[in-house]
């Protein structure tokens, strides 16, 4: 294969990459962590969520849900969302997520401040506060849409000035910090009194967490009100009825219901605090309620369930209608009717619950967000709308086994692991294509490459014990068997533990050897029979040092977690026993026997304790491999990839290119293609084409066109299977970008000013449902059903050059159903355009356009796509018929060699490509080409069939022109008689192809109305194509019979040309009228 990756200048790849292939998301639609929740008041089935996937928009209630802000959003992660009261077009959102779990969990730290629509999130702009990174919460006057206020978090991995709350009174045009605590207090939380917008409550959260720990709690942990509309606060921590104790996160609220009733939420850390536990007998933190505006508190409720993981949680949210009911939102979703005295359970759809909007007007209608997505209820909770429509999952890992097609399989945040076809023969790829593979939500996850049954995934959290946790899946059965290398879950950083797992340990296939799978703790370990045993093949390849390097109060530290663990594994494809391993506190090893010897190759160009998240041994060179590494932890936001070609002697630094702030996760290398890579970073994919001496986003698309674009989010992972490469979002799903052999051949294009065409790669003829959706109308209207009891939404999107294609709401999306031509014009041309597709020998197939037609070729200046579906030109319809309904079969080719030529005035280009089978079909090349024939024949007796009626509906037309013709004219009824005869004689054979032979009784209307010769040949068509087959017996039974019947049909109508036309014709000419002429 072609292509010179090193002749790809960054002015070309610049001018290349737009359009030149396209993302589509595959799902699966099963809602990630929702953060952020907000209503309009004025239409009560519009409801918006934020999450780590931007902004999402519902119409009807739940139902359905798509993105809106896309193409506007710089960055991804959405902490708050709020939607004006008085102007519902007006909507703010504030990035970065604010709910912090352990430091490696839950954590994205890349964001730029707030956006506002003014026209219900159809399009929106940044208004200020980037450099806030987390916004927590939003409050909008209910009387003035530009009046707003944001509780920001602020940066957590070090102190920091921009924390506090803010307030803008001109929409955002401008901003002021009305309330700051400390540089390490941001402002978490924020109630403003409806009834009185002035009475304003915040609170701020003294809050840390970097590489080496997290703590919730300190001095600077504070309740505060303000009665001027934030002019001035008052501290409200120490006023009686709080305990005076060292709080942590604090969460406030309201009701509009009875003015002056607040509660607060928090728990309590520090020493004083648990001594105070100590005395007080019971416990100090807890639900606190005040009737007063704050001046004095009751402690109302102590049940440590209302605090389980505050730092993650301690929601609160008074009923605006109903001043006893209060929500407390944490595991579980808690509601109670007596003030918060007591509370109980209300079940929803998934735990961990983050926010929820509550109707002013109705109590009764609400949306909450929690880490399973957005869910609406109409009759306050008893019901909710599903979260398995919304494609917003966190995935961490993703692999891709051998089948074809290729199925991905990805851990996902707070839910299972998972496995999701690259494509569906029926058109979309639906939730219910998909199934779990374990409870794995975490860790690395790989496939058997000899038996795709059995995978293998890491899992911490949702796993059986909440531990580092092994479990091995095997599909053919649905069991699930733990195979944990030690099974001793003794809980992270707990002394004594014999082995040291990081959060998503690694989990590997030898590519030498299907029976060999590594896993890694601060060791490597090796196992040869599926888990069941396990040996160790190394030493500690860690720093082995766990002290801590900063000073907290042990009773705030909220979250200790593992450091000094492998976190990343690989083997060489290109030599068996080539080891490479990467560590969370920054070191590399590599072994060259096998494991029996190690060296230190960490590079001297990474700082200490940088964790390695990417890890790529070359599948070209046997000493080459690349080195994703990030400092987020650190409060570094730089990316950090590095080359080795000498197993690790000496390394080179290779980030230049990629964005300050998108620090890197992981890179890998074209197994096509040396030194062409990509790598995912905390805003997208870029690719290089120089062994990573420059870098180019690949994020795709234009700014005037986000189709095919990757939206702006995280990256965790990627695969290469196949051609194609996958990605795992945090926050959008699974992503694939079709067909890199495009990107192979860029060193092809020696000008970019210049028209090329590149070669189109091997395409699989795959059929898919039969009656499909082209005849549904295009746009806005959506659908519900592919085929017959295949159900899915969906819209059909329509392109100015006449493409279609099925654009899923609700479903994965499939990759393109046809060869793709893509080619590169300098500009745009003046000449026509044309694409011709060939058979190998030459014989035209289809020839296309740019001027008339449909679909038309485009020729945009730039890189354009084409899609042909592979079809003949389809049958010859009569002049005038209707399209609408089922569309008639067309003739698609067989597998074999075919050419392309694009034609641009005198220039012409061609390339070669191939069309395969199926490989999942048992089918020879025999039977495809007998199937083929048999279609053409159909396909041209139909056409033929076709010009017979039009011949007949334009004799008849002429007919009735000359009988009017002869009005008043002698011999007027000699020509009346023999025209009524012809077109008794040529309507008997129009009736026959169209209609069929018909008596009184015969029904002419209803499910079951009689048809034509050609009709009947056209399903014949629709029968002998449905599947990759030799026909039948009974089709070619069915065609002769039918052929016949049309050919008796064509020679009598070719006789009544040839002897009753030529009659008529010397009639009409002996009265000196124009004879009948053939069209």
């Amino acid at each position: 294969m072609s292509g010179n990756q090193s002749g790809v200048n960054a002015s070309r790849a610049e001018s290349l990459i737009p359009n030149s292939l396209e993302w589509r998301c595959i799902g699966p639609h099963r809602g990630g962590r929702v953060v952020a929740v907000a209503g309009d008041v004025s239409n009560p089935m519009v409801f918006y969520f934020g999450c780590a996937g931007g902004v999402w928009k519902t119409n009807d209630g739940g139902t359905y849900w798509e993105n809106v802000s896309d193409g506007f959003f710089k960055t991804s992660a959405v902490g708050a969302i709020a939607v004006s009261e008085s102007d519902p077009n007006v909507i703010y959102a504030g990035m970065g997520e604010s709910c912090t779990a352990v430091p490696r969990l839950h954590w994205t730290s890349r964001a730029d401040g707030m956006y506002r629509s003014t026209d219900a999130g159809r399009s929106w702009v940044n208004i200020g506060l980037e450099k806030t990174r987390y916004i927590a919460r939003l409050r909008v006057h209910p009387h003035n849409p530009d009046l707003v206020y944001a509780s920001v978090l602020g940066h957590l991995e070090g102190p920091d000035e921009e924390k506090g709350v803010f307030r803008s009174d001109n929409g955002g045009r401008s901003w002021e910090r009305v309330l700051f605590q400390s540089e390490n207090a941001g402002s978490n939380d924020i109630w403003m009194d409806p009834t009185n917008p002035r009475v304003i409550y915040a609170t701020t959260w003294d809050s840390r967490r970097s590489y080496w720990n997290s703590y919730s709690g300190g001095l600077d942990s504070r309740i505060f009100r303000s009665l001027d509309g934030g002019d001035t606060w008052t501290d409200l921590t120490d006023n009686p009825g709080l305990p005076d104790v060292t709080k942590g996160r604090i969460g406030v609220t309201g009701t509009a219901a009875r003015p002056g009733r607040v509660w607060a939420i928090f728990d309590v850390g520090g020493a004083a605090g648990v001594a105070a536990l100590a005395e007080l007998g019971g416990r100090t933190g807890g639900l606190y309620r005040s009737d007063d505006y704050g001046e004095t508190w009751e402690h109302v409720n102590d049940d440590p369930e209302m605090t389980v993981r505050p730092h993650y949680y301690n929601h609160i949210f008074g009923d605006p209608g109903n001043p006893e009911v209060v929500y407390n939102l944490n595991q579980p979703f808690w509601k109670s009717i007596d003030g918060g005295q007591t509370f109980n359970t209300v079940e929803l759809p998934h735990y961990d619950n983050h926010d929820l909007w509550i109707d002013p007007n109705d109590s009764n209608r609400m949306i909450n967000g929690n880490d399973g997505g957005a869910c609406v209820t109409f009759n306050g909770g008893e019901t909710w709308s599903s979260i398995y429509n919304q494609p917003t999952g966190e995935f961490y890992h993703i692999t891709a086994d051998t089948e074809f097609p290729y199925r991905l399989y990805a851990t996902q945040q707070d839910n299972s692991s998972i496995s999701v076809p690259s494509r569906s023969s029926r058109g979309a790829i639906r939730w219910a294509d998909c199934y779990s593979v374990g409870s794995s939500e975490s860790g690395h996850i790989a496939v058997k490459p000899d038996n795709p049954n059995i995978s293998f995934s890491g899992a911490l959290g949702s796993s059986p014990g909440a531990g580092a946790t092994m479990l091995r899946y095997d599909h053919s059965s649905e069991q699930v068997r733990v195979v944990t290398v030690w099974p001793d879950l003794t809980g992270l950083t707990v002394p004594g533990r014999r082995y040291r797992f990081e959060w998503d340990n690694p989990i590997v296939f030898s590519p030498h050897d299907p029976n060999v799978l590594y896993s890694a703790a601060n060791v490597v370990f090796r196992s040869v029979d599926e888990g069941a045993s396990w040996e160790v093949i190394s030493p500690d390849l860690t720093r082995d040092d766990t002290s801590d390097r900063e000073e907290y109060d042990p009773h705030t530290n909220i979250a200790p977690f593992e450091r000094c663990a492998i976190s990343r594994f690989a083997e060489s494809p290109l030599q068996q026993g080539v080891l490479w391993t990467g560590s969370s506190d920054g070191m590399i090893h590599v072994s060259q026997d096998g494991g029996a010897n190690w060296n230190d190759v960490t590079p001297d160009g990474l700082p200490e304790w940088t964790p390695i998240y990417g890890l790529e041994a070359s599948p070209h060179d046997t000493g080459t491999a690349y080195v994703a590494a990030a400092r987020y932890q650190h409060g570094d936001y730089m990316p950090y990839l590095f080359r080795t070609n000498d197993y690790g002697a000496t390394w080179t630094a290779i980030s230049d290119g990629i964005a300050e702030g998108d620090y890197t996760r992981v890179i890998r290398e074209d197994p096509e293609r040396k030194g062409l890579l990509y790598a995912g970073t905390e805003g997208g994919v870029y690719v290089s084409f120089n062994d990573g001496e420059s870098w180019h986003s690949l994020q795709l698309g234009t700014s005037t066109n986000s189709a095919g674009a990757l939206p702006a989010v995280p990256i965790h992972d990627m695969v290469i299977r196949d051609g194609d490469m996958a990605v795992a979002t945090h926050g959008r799903g699974l992503w694939i970008l079709d067909d890199l052999s495009i990107l192979h051949q860029f060193g092809d294009v020696e000008d970019a000013a210049d028209t090329h065409l590149f070669r189109p790669r091997p395409t699989y003829r795959i059929l898919t449902e039969p009656y499909g959706y082209w005849h549904q109308t295009s746009g806005r209207t959506r659908h519900y059903q592919l085929s017959l009891g295949v159900p899915a939404t969906y819209r059909i999107d329509e392109t100015e050059h006449g493409t279609r294609s099925l654009a899923p709401i609700d479903s994965g999306k499939n990759p393109p159903d046809g060869v793709v031509v893509t080619y590169f014009l300098g500009e745009e041309p003046e000449d026509e355009a044309a694409l011709t597709f060939m058979t190998e020998v030459g014989e035209v197939i289809r020839h296309l356009s740019s001027r008339d037609g449909t679909p038309r070729v485009p020729t945009k200046q730039g890189t354009n796509r084409f899609i042909w579906d592979m079809k003949y030109e389809g049958a010859r319809r009569v002049e005038g018929e209707s399209e609408a309904g089922r569309p008639m079969f067309v003739p698609i080719i067989p597998p074999g060699s075919y050419r392309v030529r694009l034609q641009i005035g005198e220039e012409a280009l061609e390339e070669r490509f191939e069309v395969l089978v199926d490989p999942r079909v048992s089918v020879s090349q025999e039977e495809m080409e007998q199937q083929h024939e048999l279609l053409i024949a159909i396909r041209n007796k139909v056409s033929e069939s076709s010009d017979a009626v039009g011949t007949v509906r334009s004799i008849v037309t002429q007919l009735e022109q000359w009988t009017d013709r002869s009005t008043g004219t002698t011999g007027r009824e000699v020509v009346t008689e023999a025209a009524e005869g012809l077109r008794q004689k040529l309507s008997v054979i129009e009736d026959e192809l169209l209609i069929g032979s018909v008596s009184s009784d015969t029904p002419m209307r209803g499910a079951f109305y009689a048809r034509g010769l050609r009709p009947r040949l056209a399903s014949l068509g629709d029968t002998v194509g449905m599947a990759d087959s030799a026909p039948t017996q009974q089709s070619y039974g069915v065609y002769e019979d039918l052929r016949s019947q049309i050919d008796t049909q064509l020679d009598a109508l070719q006789s009544i040309l040839d002897e009753d036309l030529e009659a008529f014709n010397s009639i009409v000419s002996e009265l000196d009228l124009p004879p009948i002429v053939l069209r």
